[in-house]
Formats: C-alpha cells, sequence, structure tokens
C-alpha cells in the first residue's frame, strides 16, 4: 500500500495510456531515476517493461503526462540526464548477453526519454530476502558467477550498470539469472551541489555515487554494488549505507558487520571473504575489476582470463575433445560432419553466452552449471535427432580407472550395447547430453568425485535411464548410495561389487541390453504443453486407498495427480510437478487437482460419506499467505467438509521458510482443514517440525516400508516412528505396503494406516467406486470371508487379504 501511495503522489502514467505502439499496463517499480511499467507491445502482441526517465526531485509530471524539471535550477541537469539516459540505450539495445536484459527499442516523447526492455518474470532475489529464505552455496554462485562474467563483457564495452541492488537482480523460472535496469543516467550538475541520496540505492552504492561529479566511477562501483547485494542475500541483514559507514569511520568504528562474521559456518570462507573485500569503502581497496574479483570466488578462477576479454572460452577444448570421443564412439551414428557442426555452434554459443562454465579436466565446476550448459547448447536438440532411429541401446561408462572402462566396455559391447566410456567424471555431464545413454554404470568412488555428486545430477535433470552402481567400498555405503537414487526418483537398477566378475557383469547387464530405443515418451516437456494440459482438462486425478489395518476398513484416499495427453498416455507426476514448480504453474495444478478431487468426493459422499480426501501440498505454495482462504474458499464451493479434507506437507518443504509455513499451517487448521507431514524420515527437520507444526497425521516415508522385511536398520526407525506417532497423538500411516507380510507386520506394531500396491494401484474415479464396492463385499460387517483369521483382542490383524 505505502509503495502504490507513493507511485500515485510521483503520477505514473494511467492504465491504458498509449506510448506510441506501446500500451501501458501497470506500474512495476520506482526509483530515483524513474518509473518501469508493464506494458504490451501492441504491434507484436507481447509484454514488455519500459523504463521512463522521470528522476525524483528533480522533475515534475504536468496534466498532460509530460514532464520537465522541477525548477530552472535542477532544469541542466534534467536534460542531461535525459539525452544521456537516451544515449546509452541506443548503446545498450547493440548489446546482447543472456544474462542481462535486453533493450529492445528507445524513443522521446512527453519531453521525456523512454526505454523499451524485454519483460523478464521471475523472482527477484528481493523477495527472497524479504521471505528470509537462505540459497545454498552452490544456488549462490550459481546466480553470482554468470552475473560477474556478464558483467565483466559490459564493462569491456565501456559501461557500468550504477543500480544493482536485489529488485534488479531476477532468478528466471528456469533457474538462469538475469540483470534488470539498465536506465541508471550518471548524474552531474555544474556549480551547485544537490542532495543525491534519491538518485542511488542507499545500502548498495558505494561512496562515489554520493559525489555531485559522480567522480571515480568504473567497474569497482558495480563491484561494491553487486557485493552489497549479495550481502544482504548471505546475512539477512540490509547494509548500512555508504555514508553511514563514512561517519561511523571518522569515528573510529564501522558500522557494517562483516559477512565472514555474521555468515560464518553457513557459507564458504572463501565466498564470505570476497564479499567483504568487494564492500571495501575505499575504491583502491576493492577489486578493480571482475576479473580481481573472480579469482577470490570459489569456482571463479577457472574464468578470469576470459572475463579480462570479455568472454569465456575456457573449457572449449576439454568440451571439443569429449565431443570428438563421443562422435568417434558414434561414427555409424553421427557424422564427421555434424560433430564439427556442433563444435562450431558450440564455440558461437560460446561467444554469446558468457556465463556459462564449460567442462575443464583441471577444474570441476558445479554441476548446476553444467547442468545449464549442456542443456542449452545445441548438442541436446543435435544429437537426440540423430540417434531417434538408433536401434541399438546405449550404454555410459563412468569409472576414474580406465582398466575398468575397458573391462565393461568389452563386455557390453559383446552382448549388444553401443557404449562410450569416460574416466573423467567432470566430463559427464556433456557426454551424459551428447551420448543420450539408455543406461548408465556409474561408480561410486572416483579421487576427487564421487557418484554421489552425479546421481544429484541425474535427478537435477530428472534422468529416466537405469543406473547400474558399481564400487568397491563397504557394502552399506553402497546400498546407502542405492536408496539415494531411488529417493530422488532415480532408475537405479542394481548394484555391482568391485573387483567386477566378467560373468556377473554379462548376467546383469544383459536383460538391460534387450529390446530397442523409443524416445517419445522421455522426451523433454515445455512450459506451454503443461500450461496447455492445464486449461485443456488434460490433468487428471487417480485415487490410492488408504486402509486401516486393524479392521481393514477404507478410511480415505490421496489423490494424485496424472497427465492424460491426446495420445492417451499417462505422463508421470515425477516428469512435470518438477517443470510446473520451475515454472510457477505450479499454483494453476494445485487449484485443478483440488477442484477435480473434490467433485469426485462430492459423487461419493452419500455412499462413503467417512472417506477423507488427501491432496499433496507443494512446498513452493507454503509462502502464500492467502493460501487457507483459498483453500476455504474451494471447500465452500464444493460443500465439502474440511475435515475431511487432508493436505499432505513434505517434512523437507515445511522448512523452507519456517515462519510462513507455520502462519498458514495454523490458519489451515482454524479453518478445520487436516493436515499431514508426508515422507516422514525423508528429510532433516521432522522432530522440530512436530514440535512446532500441527500436524494430525504421519506418513512413514515409502522406502523405509518397502525395505522393512530385508533391513533390520528400516524396521527399527519404523517401530520407533510408529511408537513415536502415537505417543504424540498422531494417526500413523505407512505408504509403500507392496505384499501380505509387510501389511501384516505394520498391523502388529500397531501402525494405523496402510497404503500400497497390496491393497490397490491409483485408479480413476469410476474404477475407484467400483473397487470400493468389491472391497466392502470382501470386507464388509456381514462379509464372512474379510480376513484368513479374525484379530485377538488386542486388535493386532494377524493376516490381511486384499
Amino acid at each position: 500500500m505505502h509503495q502504490e501511495s507513493s507511485l500515485r503522489s510521483r503520477k505514473s502514467l494511467p492504465t491504458g495510456h498509449a506510448l506510441l505502439s506501446y500500451k501501458i499496463e501497470s506500474v512495476l517499480g520506482a526509483g530515483g531515476f524513474g518509473i518501469t511499467y508493464l506494458a504490451t507491445d501492441t504491434n507484436l502482441n507481447r509484454a514488455v517493461a519500459i523504463k521512463e526517465y522521470f528522476p525524483e526531485q528533480l522533475a515534475i509530471r504536468d496534466d498532460d503526462g509530460s514532464i520537465c524539471a522541477a525548477s530552472e535550477n535542477e532544469s541542466k541537469a534534467f536534460i542531461w540526464g535525459r539525452e544521456r539516459f537516451l544515449k546509452e540505450g541506443q548503446i545498450l539495445a547493440r548489446f546482447s548477453n543472456p544474462f542481462i536484459v535486453s533493450v529492445l527499442d528507445f524513443f522521446e516523447q512527453h519531453n521525456t526519454s523512454y526505454m523499451v526492455m524485454e519483460y523478464e518474470s521471475g523472482e527477484a532475489l528481493k523477495s527472497i530476502i524479504r521471505q528470509g529464505r537462505r540459497l545454498s552455496e552452490a544456488d549462490v554462485l550459481d546466480v553470482l558467477l554468470p552475473l560477474l562474467r556478464s558483467l565483466a563483457r559490459f564493462h569491456n564495452e565501456g559501461f557500468i550498470h550504477r543500480d544493482i541492488k536485489p529488485a534488479n537482480v531476477l532468478i528466471r523460472r528456469d533457474g538462469t539469472p538475469v540483470l534488470l535496469d539498465f536506465g541508471s543516467a550518471r548524474q552531474t550538475v555544474s556549480g551547485e551541489r544537490l542532495s543525491l541520496t534519491s538518485l542511488v540505492s542507499p545500502g548498495y552504492a558505494p561512496v562515489e555515487q554520493y559525489s555531485d561529479k559522480g567522480a571515480h566511477q568504473g567497474p569497482w562501483t558495480d563491484i561494491y554494488a553487486l557485493g552489497a547485494t549479495f550481502y544482504h542475500l548471505l546475512t539477512g541483514r540490509m547494509p548500512a549505507t555508504a555514508m553511514e559507514r563514512t561517519a561511523g569511520l571518522h569515528n573510529g568504528t564501522d558500522p557494517l558487520t562483516s559477512a565472514s562474521v555474521l555468515a560464518r559456518g553457513a557459507y564458504s570462507e572463501e565466498l564470505l571473504k570476497a564479499i567483504d573485500v568487494s564492500m571495501n569503502l575505499m575504491e583502491h581497496e576493492r577489486p578493480r575489476s571482475v576479473a580481481e574479483l573472480l579469482e577470490l570466488l570459489p569456482g571463479g578462477a577457472a574464468t578470469t582470463a576470459d572475463a579480462r576479454e570479455g568472454t569465456v572460452t575456457a573449457g572449449a577444448t576439454a568440451a571439443t575433445q569429449t565431443m570428438r570421443a563421443i562422435a568417434d564412439s558414434t561414427s555409424r551414428q553421427v557424422t564427421p560432419a555434424s560433430v564439427q557442426n556442433y563444435i562450431v555452434d558450440r564455440h558461437a554459443a560460446t561467444e554469446i553466452n558468457p556465463g556459462v562454465e564449460q567442462p575443464n579436466t583441471a577444474t570441476a565446476p558445479t554441476m548446476a552449471t553444467l547442468a545449464g550448459d549442456t542443456r542449452a547448447s545445441p548438442l541436446y536438440s543435435q544429437i537426440s535427432a540423430r540417434l531417434m532411429g538408433q536401434r541399438c541401446k546405449r550404454l555410459l561408462i563412468v569409472d576414474d580407472d580406465a582398466r575398468v572402462c575397458r573391462l565393461v566396455k568389452r563386455v557390453s559391447e559383446g552382448i549388444g550395447f553401443h557404449t562410450f566410456a569416460t574416466d573423467k567424471p567432470v566430463d559427464f555431464p556433456i557426454a551424459y547430453q551428447g551420448f543420450r545413454p539408455d543406461v548408465i554404470v556409474l561408480d561410486l568412488q572416483m579421487g576427487q568425485s564421487d557418484g554421489v555428486e552425479l546421481l544429484r545430477y541425474l535427478a537435477d535433470q530428472h534422468a529416466e535411464e537405469a543406473i547400474v552402481l558399481m564400487s568397491g567400498v563397504d557394502q552399506r555405503i553402497i546400498d546407502t548410495a542405492a536408496r539415494l537414487g531411488r529417493s530422488l526418483g532415480l532408475n537405479v537398477v542394481n548394484v555391482l561389487n568391485k573387483p567386477i566378475d566378467i560373468n556377473v557383469l554379462r548376467t546383469e547387464l544383459g536383460p538391460l541390453a534387450e529390446g530397442t530405443i523409443t524416445l517419445g515418451p522421455g522426451g523433454p516437456l515445455h512450459e506451454k504443453d503443461l500450461e496447455r494440459a492445464i486449461l485443456e482438462n488434460q490433468i487428471t486425478v487417480h485415487y490410492q486407498p488408504k486402509i486401516a489395518l486393524k479392521s481393514g476398513r477404507v478410511t480415505g484416499v490421496e489423490a494424485l495427480v496424472r497427465w492424460k495427453q491426446a495420445s492417451d498416455e499417462l505422463i508421470p507426476p515425477d516428469r512435470f510437478i518438477p517443470l510446473a514448480e520451475k515454472t510457477g504453474l505450479i499454483d494453476a495444478l494445485t487449484q485443478r487437482v483440488l477442484e477435480t478431487s473434490l467433485a469426485d468426493a462430492r459423487t461419493w459422499s452419500e455412499k462413503w460419506p467417512e472417506l477423507t480426501l488427501a491432496v499433496n501440498l507443494s512446498p513452493s505454495l507454503l509462502t502464500n499467505l492467502e493460501l487457507p482462504d483459498r483453500i476455504a474458499s474451494i471447500l465452500r464451493s464444493y460443500e465439502m467438509d474440511p475435515g475431511r479434507l487432508i493436505l499432505e506437507v513434505t517434512e523437507s518443504g515445511a522448512m523452507e521458510s519456517p515462519d510462513q509455513t507455520m502462519e498458514i499451517l495454523a490458519r489451515l487448521r482454524l479453518k478445520g482443514v487436516q493436515l499431514s507431514i508426508d515422507d516422514f524420515g525423508a528429510g532433516h527437520s521432522s522432530l522440530l517440525q512436530l514440535y512446532r507444526l500441527p500436524y494430525g497425521e504421519l506418513k512413514i516415508e515409502r522406502s523405509f516400508v518397502i525395505d522393512a522385511l530385508d533391513s533390520q536398520e528400516a524396521a527399527t526407525i519404523i517401530h520407533a516412528t510408529i511408537e513415536l506417532g502415537h505417543r504424540l497423538g498422531l494417526k500413523v500411516v505407512a505408504e509403500g505396503v507392496e505384499d501380505k507380510l509387510t501389511a501384516e507386520w505394520l498391523a502388529q506394531l500397531q501402525c494405523d494406516v496402510g497404503q500400497g500396491h497390496f491393497f490397490s494401484a491409483p485408479l480413476p474415479s469410476a474404477e475407484f467406486l467400483a473397487w470400493m464396492d468389491e472391497w466392502a463385499g470382501n470386507h464388509g460387517p456381514d462379509s464372512t470371508h474379510k480376513r484368513t483369521s479374525q484379530p485377538p483382542e488386542d486388535g493386532t490383524v494377524v493376516s490381511l487379504t486384499a
């Protein structure tokens, strides 16, 4: 409200106002130099952002929309700034970089200048800071390093940004950063001194920007601002202004507490020291260039030379060598000319994408950076198209022992695989994206790298390939890695112990080599596809029953979303839920699931009024303070008793923004909605959540239940969890009940409810109702065969049949 009032007082252009072919839609924000609008380009029918030069304190707007200097004294400064703004817009329009917002157009109207920029959607660092969210160091560097390398090119063209702050750093929906708002013209006056605090961003602007002459500004000016921005992100504390710091140091004390003190332990000492050095008050004590700062940052030194040149070419040789090796291994599939085209395209992409870090045998860049690189490169589409018709399955071997690579390669090719092997784990992402394997044989222990890191990378890529782990480490470590891979949604099919027995290897890999390849169902999904699916009712809901283990009664169902394409192919949720969360479509998707499942529940309410309906709630929705009221409104629309709705929240997601989560969940409980902590045991904050948050149900993570009869550790965890849940007054649900023995064992432990394929797979609504009728006939009060034996008086179920 305060911001809206402030904007009205500055007389922003009204909605619908025409600027040449652009129509104003709303105000996006305002700063010392002007107002930024969301507008529609009526010629191209697309959204754009328009920055209007309207320097606060120097100018006013007349009733006809024109802008002029506030007084004769400010006239010279206003005119100079307007001309500078337009000139910089003209030059910036020629500058192209994927991590810097593009300038599309510039013009003069209303006695001022306008700069038309690409409209970028995503989440600003300002929002992340305001919510109190803490990013991991890997995520921080995935934002910081591309921005720095882009700034290097920008500085080498003779420009500085002058207004870097959290509101101007946006993380797009695909996870890449972009630097916004290049409309901050440098202020100057002749003779008189002006107060320029409104023309800088206090806390982020260095002391030299407060000079009335704008003297001594350069790359070091942006370095201070970027350091202050990430200081705020890492510490959660707004940095003291440069003028406050100057006054404090004059009295002997800098009011700015260093990041190395405030964020010690949360981030590496290397990163925190780099931030502190960037914020040295005196410009000569800061890094003088991006290249100098990159040398101080984790993972930054590898491309320091490239930052000096304004391009990034490091690693191109390694990438080229890797792709040549792939070309050699697939000589019958990829022609030399096609690989050459790829290499040429690769170098071209490198020149226009300085934020991408290439793999290098001397340096191991983060998997997140490599993921962005390989997916964006021509490799992903070109190689995929060329391999589309291949009938021979492809197997990728990753082991730092070249002898093992040769052994596995020889055996796998002997049973029909087409293979590619690498003994350099750092080359894995490019090999994976280029070779597009069907099977991956992965060593867990590889010198400075480990297979677990590669499993995490594959999970981030939503990999569907069959994975075979191999290692000579302790069996429990191998089993843990396999469980981790499966919990990440990966298809870990087998584990091989070293030293490798050739006969065992041939036996285990043989079944995986049979059959042909199809790339259709596993192809990439796109935001527009999912958006269309939501709008065109391709999103369906299946229902999996929850069974009271003591009585055999159906207590409720869990609603599980499915994407049914026009071809009747069902796309599983683990393929499109991450896309929905990444693109912001999770809100619309959740609403569609709620409305569909509530409509279905209303149809069976008369016959089965006691059934509860459980719906999964994405962690990303737990920062939306309007959520409780929205859910209550939907419940009223479908005349659903709030007590019959159970919202399942994963334990890891519930702690991402604990204060907001607590408020939202408390309000949901006050409205009568039930809450369940889902996948209990898969996260790291379980006991704290049980203590702080108002759950009524606890769902044991399915991997423990699946392994319970084969793993003493899993059995012990389940036993302890059931006892803990009951002592806290919670109903305990076991997911992943796949067989009769597990169901009976859980019943003996007094677990309240079971859910899994032993009872029923998830079913469409009509099939679920038919299943309910059959189950009631076999397990109803008049049935004589609902159990193979009646439970004893203590309620323990000896045998259940489904």
